[in-house]
């Protein structure tokens, strides 16, 4: 943080620049400085209104009555705020806080060169919105103002420029706008908003993070000097930046907004951690701004005509509602939204290409999906892999209401839930599932690779849920939840030790290490503590005590890597301080004589050292969870 002394010079520095603009500039551009104005968007929309709204019976109503009395004219409800002039005035006056802000912003957009390469780095297949779209986006921008972004940039031109995108920013945001030209027309070159800008920096934010870790793909993740540089925290910062400005000079917000409020999270959980508060307060934000823009309550209509507008709303709440389950599940808090309160469809499984192209070529690509909606090209696209993860989201949501919920569940209707997500891994399409020798095939794409240990990971952590709450209620599954937490673990581990394959997204090994070795490690080091097997499991024949301690051993050095100064960082020390301990037990017998070891010795939950709340990891190794004998 800035000195006072610093703070003021800085300030006065900007008010000099907001004095500096010429007469002319500020009857052009509306730069006023007073400290008590800010920028507030002229109307307020009140956003979706359901069927309990204040409005609902009105439109009831309106409808009857236009069927009574068809030539009636009848009136619209029109929620929208009326335009006073003295908000009007207000609204194009930008105080030297809210302009330094701007500026803040401006000076850190790459140069040309970097900003391609930064875009270039970072491939997420599945992040929600339309990569060739953000790139369109980039070339516009640098094609529109890149001599703004020069090594010579100058802060007046920056405020002029900051101007023209506050007043973009306050227009009108069409969501339907069916053709695909139009609809990103409205956000780039010359109508650049800060939603846009916003997007971007997510792409060069993550492109920051895998240029670092590429640099140097062996270093400890906790090595804080390696990747977490001040310049890319800048980045990440301006993000937060655009958000903010968005939000304050937009109406009420527009599916941009969403995307950079969704991006913003999930940053946030790379840089503060999972189980932070601020992680789950910009999740929180993202459902809220979510829901009043009505994403969750899509009817589908027959027929169905797609365009990039409607498949990228889908895509969007898609994300939003799969990241909701894997936070919830990560910090076992009950989620934020409920597979009983959305009706909106899934995204068609479409080339993003088909949305780019007119409504006739789109409609062949809709005409060539199968009978389930999956396309017929054996291709993975963006949309195949959230298809699949939405479709087992929806069984976790069940299995939150269970785990987190107040309500009593019998093991038939847990036993039901598991043959639905068993039948629901037997129809996803082939190029989903991961191969036994996918990780040493060096023709395979690492998006593919990676994709299909994501979409298997999160298919074994669903039975994993399902396999303890079986466990709880008596159901003797021990042995199937001691198989698929070795799985569980097996395959995560894999991500660790090929790290070479999968370079590009080391940024994600803390999280799953803790999202699913841990826990799945936990069952391990049960099974250390409280033998079950005698030889190899009946049902998974790799499984013995000697592949345990092996496994187990391969986590201790993967939490070790993450290091304590990672995001999560604090979690993984406690896991592996747990597990070390377990083995240390294990492969250090007692000597003769001594009491043998009692499952009462690791009595973890009054563990000052083990921060049970901040994870609920394993709290099925606390005594009060074990089943009764």
């Amino acid at each position: 943080m800035a000195s006072p002394s610093a703070a003021g010079v800085e300030k006065e520095r900007t008010q000099r620049l907001a004095m500096s603009v010429p007469k002319d500039a500020v009857a052009v551009y509306g730069f006023q400085t007073p400290d008590n104005a800010s920028p507030q968007p002229v109307n307020t929309a009140p956003g979706f209104l359901g069927f309990t709204s204040f409005s609902g019976i009105y439109d009831e109503a309106r409808s009857n009555l236009s069927l009574l009395h068809p030539q009636t004219v009848t009136v619209s409800l029109d929620f929208e705020a009326r335009k006073d002039p003295k908000e009007a005035r207000r609204s194009q006056m930008l105080t030297p806080a809210v302009l330094e802000t701007c500026l803040v912003v401006l000076r850190h957009i790459p140069d040309e060169k970097r900003g391609r390469s930064l875009f270039k780095a970072h491939y997420n297949l599945c992040d929600g919105w339309t990569q060739p779209v953000a790139l369109k986006t980039l070339n516009a921008l640098y094609k529109v103002y890149g001599d703004y972004f020069d090594e010579s940039r100058d802060d007046v031109k920056l405020a002029k420029l900051a101007h023209i995108i506050c007043e973009n920013t306050r227009r009108p945001f069409s969501e339907n706008e069916r053709d695909p030209v139009k609809w990103a027309a409205q956000f780039s070159g010359h109508n650049t908003r800060w939603e846009t800008l916003g997007v971007l920096f997510t792409y060069w934010r993550m492109g920051a993070i895998v240029h670092d870790y590429t640099q140097q793909p062996f270093g400890p993740v906790g090595s804080m000097s390696c990747w977490f540089t001040r310049k890319h925290e800048m980045h990440q910062q301006c993000l937060k930046n655009c958000a903010e400005l968005a939000r304050a000079h937009s109406e009420s917000g527009n599916t941009m907004l969403l995307y950079v409020f969704f991006k913003r999270m999930i940053l946030e959980s790379v840089s503060a951690g999972d189980a932070s508060l601020s992680c789950w307060q910009y999740h929180a934000e993202s459902v809220s701004l979510m829901t009043f823009l009505g994403l969750h309550a899509e009817t589908n209509t027959e027929p169905y005509i797609p365009s990039l507008a409607s498949e990228t709303r889908r895509r969007l709440f898609y994300c939003v509602y799969n990241i909701d389950k894997v936070v919830s599940s990560f910090v076992g808090r009950p989620p934020m939204i409920s597979r009983r309160y959305f009706s909106t469809p899934p995204p068609l499984d479409l080339r993003d290409e088909y949305l780019l192209a007119d409504e006739a070529t789109m409609m062949e690509g809709v005409a060539a999906l199968d009978a389930n909606g999956w396309n017929t090209e054996g291709a993975l696209y963006p949309t195949t892999i959230i298809r699949a993860r939405v479709k087992m989201a929806s069984i976790r949501d069940e299995i939150m209401e269970i785990a987190v919920g107040n309500g009593t569940t019998s093991i038939e209707a847990l036993l039901n839930i598991k043959a639905q997500h068993l039948a629901i891994w037997a129809s996803f399409p082939d190029v989903l599932i991961l191969k036994p020798d996918d990780i040493k095939d060096a023709s395979l794409e690492m998006a593919t690779l990676y994709s299909r240990i994501i979409i298997r990971l999160e298919y074994l952590q669903n039975l994993f849920f399902l396999e303890r709450l079986l466990v709880r209620r008596g159901h003797n599954s021990s042995g199937e939840l001691l198989s698929v937490s070795f799985d569980m673990v097996t395959t995560t581990l894999m991500t660790w030790t090929n790290m070479d394959r999968l370079g590009i997204v080391q940024s994600d090994l803390k999280w799953l290490v803790m999202a699913f070795a841990a826990p799945g490690g936990g069952i391990l080091c049960l099974e250390l503590l409280e033998p079950t097997l005698h030889g190899t499991h009946p049902d998974n024949p790799s499984i013995d005590r000697s592949r345990i301690v092996q496994n187990l051993s391969l986590l201790v050095g993967f939490l070790e890597w993450v290091g304590d100064e990672a995001p999560n960082g604090n979690l993984c020390a406690h896991c592996r301080a747990l597990v070390q301990h377990v083995l240390d037990q294990t492969l250090n017998p007692p000597p003769e004589g001594a009491p043998g070891l009692e499952m009462a010795d690791f009595d973890f939950s009054t563990q000052t050292d083990f921060n049970f709340e901040l994870l609920d990891t394993f709290d099925w190794l606390r005594p009060e969870n074990m089943p009764a004998a």
